[in-house]
């Protein structure tokens, strides 16, 4: 009878539990750990890395780690364990290239390559292919359809956003391209590229720094900065009081304008501040303006009505 049987306990050897078990699940968890602090640690330490570093560098360890395993488990002729540990390093190494790359066609397939190794490994055991499903490459699986429809979804409202300001910029370009005058300078233009060099060289291009800040400077250079520009009209209150004091003039090469979103905000930002601005100079002229510096005949000064 059944009862009868004696039971056996088969516990496998210490490094494989070591290299399996062990390490790949702790420096996994570490890694997640890691991405959520990442940008709140990334703003006061920028030697810090991403979030897709931290993710990458430990999705990596767990593939070295799992490799390992591989190995030591087909020395000692543990040849089922091999195969399981083999296949999944592999489908691993897939999550590392993702993470560093940062595209969701590598999340899936890591998901499909786990799924199905683990359903030739349930054939070879059990003899079903689907006695038992591979949680991690389900829960990946409906991660990266769920992300990627977020992404399209995102992309389509962007493209939505963005569609007046094409036809817009389409209707520009139609009458600037309209006129003779303004195709010649588009041709001077383009000869003045050529000239520099411009179109040729593929490493040379165009970028926007945002302006250097006074207050990430070191304290004695931060002290002469300060002696200087108190109270100059081209820095904003605003940004005394938030302690953003940016430099005029001076661009950070370290900060690059790197997304559409961050000009938008910037736009908005210089929008307030002229807006404030001309209030300032509306209420100090009185409606007057300006209508010569030296104005031998008349006045120097008109309304808007004039």
């Amino acid at each position: 009878e059944r009862r009868s049987l004696e039971t056996f306990v088969l516990k496998p050897p210490w490094i494989l539990y070591f290299f399996w078990w062990g390490i790949p699940s702790t420096v996994v968890g570490v890694g997640l750990v890691l991405a959520t602090v990442a940008p709140h640690v990334h703003r006061h330490f920028e030697a810090f890395p991403y979030p897709h570093v931290c993710l990458a560098a430990c999705a990596g360890l767990a593939c070295v780690t799992e490799a390992t395993g591989t190995l030591i488990a087909g020395a000692i002729g543990v040849n089922h364990l091999a195969l399981e540990f083999g296949t999944t390093a592999f489908a691993t190494s897939f999550i590392f290239v993702a993470c560093l790359q940062q595209k969701m066609l590598y999340m899936l397939l890591f998901a499909v390559l786990q799924s199905f190794s683990w359903m030739g490994i349930c054939l070879w055991f059990w003899k079903l292919p689907f006695v038992r499903m591979h949680v991690t490459g389900l829960g990946v699986l409906v991660m990266a359809l769920w992300v990627a429809g977020l992404r399209a979804r995102a992309l389509w409202w962007s493209k939505k956003l963005l569609r007046q300001d094409q036809m817009r910029y389409d209707r520009l370009w139609s009458s600037l391209m309209a006129d003779d005058d303004s195709q010649g300078c588009i041709r001077h233009l383009e000869k003045v590229v050529s000239m520099i060099g411009l179109d040729k060289n593929k490493k040379i291009c165009c970028r926007q720094h945002n302006r250097q800040r006074a207050d990430k400077l070191p304290p004695p250079l931060r002290a002469q900065y300060l002696r200087h520009a108190t109270g100059d009209p081209a820095i904003y209150s605003l940004f005394w009081d938030i302690g953003h004091w940016y430099m005029p003039g001076r661009r950070d090469k370290r900060s690059l304008v790197a997304s559409t979103n961050q000009l938008y905000a910037q736009a908005a930002i210089a929008n307030l501040l002229l807006i404030e601005r001309l209030k300032v100079w509306a209420s100090l002229c009185e409606g007057m303006v300006r209508v010569s510096e030296r104005a031998r005949h008349g006045p120097s000064v008109a309304s808007p009505e004039e």
